[in-house]
């Protein structure tokens, strides 16, 4: 009941609901030790909560491994049963995730995740999750590949055989569409930053996400990922110099529908903040007001903040919005501000999290250049 509350919308004690939940299970737990199920549904409460306290800025690392355990201790129960490997490994996964983001190595996580699914799949091979999870382990290094500015092509086209494989076993599952409709956009990802067209990853990636949609219509990861490939296309035909408003405009909409059907996530609001961004700064390039746009992407930046005031992601996005600004028609002093402001957020992101520096770094280098006045007559 308690978990059950805690998953619907706008639950108002949803920490509260978790915490009572996982105790109930714990309890269950002790009057029968043997029981894999309780073991299984108490780390499943136990992760929800240490999500649910990291997505609040708080510390989170006492529940995540309370989770841990919980899995591992049902494992020691019974070694045969796929869901709590693949579960083990979905917690590891996302533990390395955090590790990543706190500027630390997680290869090693990332290796423990590997060997869990790989459990799962032995024991399960025609059970579509683990071949799933298996995309997601190597979508998860790439997207660690493309902050280091390093080719992520081969760890996406394996992505994509391990989702091709799920689809066969489950093709009516939405989800799984969509996280290979992923892979196929940070290939594109990859593809624009190095100059090439990215056209035919886009259109592969459109056209998994229009499956899940028709699977799922309101599956928001369908619609942001979505948002970030007609996003791609825009900046694309942006470099072409083909690109018009309904480019930018389309990609906007996903964005809002996303945003609309998972109002909490805030993975949402950071990347919708950047596709802001990026059409602000085309706008400008062509002449019109980005003022509103920038206004937006410093919204989204800053409900984030509010969320978790510690991310350096969040950090980064907050301080390359108001480096945007600082480039549009404001006062100099304005201009100044914003800029200083954006260094500092910087700083302090890159040092959170070094990982960010291949992309960033410059940008907090050419800030601490000194600004040279008007040449002295």
């Amino acid at each position: 009941m308690y978990r059950k509350r805690a998953s619907t919308p706008n639950a108002p004690d949803k920490a509260g609901d978790l915490g009572r939940a996982r105790d109930a299970l714990e309890r269950a737990l002790t009057l029968n030790p043997s029981n894999p199920v309780a073991c299984f549904q108490g780390a499943y409460a136990s992760e929800l909560l240490a999500r649910h306290r990291r997505d609040h800025g708080e510390e989170y690392g006492p529940d995540l491994e309370k989770a841990l355990a919980l899995y591992r201790q049902g494992l020691a129960i019974n070694s045969k049963l796929p869901q709590l490997h693949n579960s083990l490994g979905a917690a590891l996964l996302w533990q390395a995730e955090q590790v990543w983001e706190e500027g630390g190595d997680p290869e090693p996580l990332l290796a423990e995740t590997w060997k869990s699914f790989e459990h799962a799949r032995n024991m399960a091979p025609q059970q579509s999750f683990a071949w799933n999870n298996f995309g997601e382990v190597r979508v998860t290094r790439a997207l660690f590949q493309l902050a280091r500015r390093e080719d992520p092509g081969p760890g996406l086209r394996a992505a994509l055989e391990s989702y091709r494989k799920a689809l066969e076993l489950l093709p009516g599952d939405a989800d799984l569409w969509a996280n290979q409709a992923r892979a196929h956009l940070l290939l594109a990802t990859w593809v624009l930053e190095q100059g090439g067209d990215p056209r035919s990853e886009l259109g592969s990636a459109e056209g998994a996400l229009a499956r899940a949609r028709e699977l799922n219509p309101r599956l928001g990861n369908a619609w942001r990922y979505l948002g970030e490939t007609l996003g791609v296309r825009a900046r694309w035909l942006a470099h072409q110099d083909k690109a018009r408003d309904e480019d930018f405009e389309q990609a906007a909409k996903a964005w809002q529908q996303a945003l609309e059907l998972d109002p909490r996530q805030l993975e949402y609001r950071l990347a919708a903040g950047h596709f802001h961004r990026d059409r602000a700064e085309w706008m400008e390039h062509r002449g019109s007001d980005p003022a509103p746009v920038l206004k937006q992407a410093l919204e989204l930046a800053g409900q984030v903040l509010a969320a978790r005031p510690q991310w350096a992601r969040a950090q980064v996005l907050h301080a390359s919005v108001l480096l945007a600004m600082a480039g549009t028609a404001a006062g100099a002093e304005q201009q100044r501000a914003w800029r200083d402001q954006a260094r500092e957020e910087l700083e302090q992101a890159l040092a959170r999290n070094p990982h960010l520096g291949p992309a960033w770094r410059h940008r907090l280098t050419a800030l601490r250049q000194p600004v040279t006045g008007p040449p002295v007559p």
